[in-house]
């Protein structure tokens, strides 16, 4: 391949159209005298439909020993977790000479704020994968810097002066643990990508600056201390000091009472001016038994069902302490971690509060919120924990 020096390379590119567009580009510059091959995944994603042909392709080159690299170019709507599963697990041992090496990403720098905030449905573009996908561009796009050991920053020099540094420290709270790369034309030293050995398979799961927060906010309570004022990220003073000169910030809601599903939907159906990425686990009054999983990304939000609360289960949450159990309610509480630039966090916080029961209907407890009005889509539940 061009580039690859003295390596040998091997490349996979995935297409989710039937027409192979970027395999076809690749393969205009592929030098086959390099020792390279050139593996054209089309018609589907490797995070799903092609997932057993990625699997089968990474087998077969490795069982050639052949190649000293691979390169897998995923098409622009796969998730990165499903893709690394499938390369960190059975098959990474079978593949022999190949390990999971470095996830990278690009982002488009000029479009990259404007594409989350819009938060299009993939299906709008023809982009998604198949009638059932239901995601935004802007989950998409927040989800691969989330997971990404090195994020490429690319067309930086179509930036005006002033917006790299912020969009950097935007970056930087969506992914703590990233690489930043600042990039013109895709230009990167092959070093940073080949052979970095950059992947950690339990570093990535705690990677996503939600969860960070989450955490960290989670020990503060632990530990006596506060949860967090206007623009906190815990643990961080000096990448908050950075970020709050851009107007990045982030925070966490945390609750001790449920969400009342009506007014909830009336917080849903408000603007959320700046913010780019909300994530946790929310409790809802007339599902009470089951943890709900919140994210939003840009202006698209969607509530799924988790799993069982411990304490629905009558079984105490590993490790839980006194600040996070409570005498009645166990497990069950409200943990969303808030990200944006030039968010209104009073505002976002006087809003999910208003959206919860008072005190008084919260001691009326789960018989009488089981009659509450309920307009949110009802959850398919595998278990018999209950709603």
């Amino acid at each position: 391949m061009r580039n690859a020096g003295d390596l040998r390379v091997a490349v996979i590119v995935n297409d989710v159209a039937a027409v192979n567009i970027d395999a076809a580009f690749v393969e205009s510059r592929v030098r086959r005298e390099d020792g390279g091959e050139l593996v054209a995944l089309a018609n589907g994603c490797v995070c799903c439909s092609l997932r057993e042909d990625l699997t089968r392709a990474v087998l077969r080159l490795a069982a050639e020993r052949r190649f000293d690299h691979l390169l897998i170019e995923a098409t622009g709507i796969s998730e990165p977790m499903p893709v690394a599963a499938a390369l960190s697990g059975g098959a990474a041992t079978a593949a022999g000479p190949y390990v999971l090496d470095t996830l990278a990403t690009v982002v488009d720098a000029p479009r990259f704020l404007a594409d989350v905030a819009e938060a299009r449905a993939l299906g709008e573009d023809d982009l998604g994968d198949g009638e059932g996908d239901g995601r935004t561009l802007a989950d998409l796009l927040v989800e691969q810097v989330e997971f990404a050991d090195v994020v490429l920053v690319n067309k930086v020099d179509r930036l005006a002066p002033g917006e790299l540094p912020r969009l950097l420290a935007t970056l930087s709270a969506l992914n703590p643990g990233a690489t930043l790369l600042p990039t013109e034309h895709g230009q990167v030293a092959p070093s940073e990508l080949v052979g970095a050995r950059r992947f950690d398979a339990e570093a990535a799961a705690e990677r996503p600056g939600w969860l960070r927060e989450i955490n960290e906010s989670a020990e503060a309570r632990a530990g006596g201390a506060s949860a967090g004022g206007p623009g906190h990220m815990h643990g961080h003073s000096g990448r908050q000091a950075e970020a709050q000169k851009y107007g990045v910030s982030t925070f966490v809601y945390h609750a001790r009472r449920p969400f009342h599903p009506g007014r909830l939907v009336a917080a849903l159906e408000q603007p959320w001016p700046g913010v780019l990425r909300s994530k946790g686990f929310f409790w809802l009054a007339t599902r009470h038994n089951v943890a709900g999983l919140w994210q939003s990304a840009g202006g698209a939000w969607r509530g799924d069902p988790g799993a069982a609360w411990a304490a629905a289960t009558g079984e105490r949450a590993d490790g839980a302490d006194e600040a996070g159990w409570h005498p009645r309610w166990g497990d069950r509480a409200q943990e969303l971690a808030w990200i944006g630039v030039d968010m209104n966090e009073p505002a976002l916080r006087a809003m999910l509060d208003d959206a919860l029961l008072t005190e008084e209907e919260t001691a009326a407890g789960p018989h009488v919120w089981a009659a509450l009005d309920d307009p949110l889509p009802p959850w398919e539940i595998e278990d018999d924990a209950g709603e």
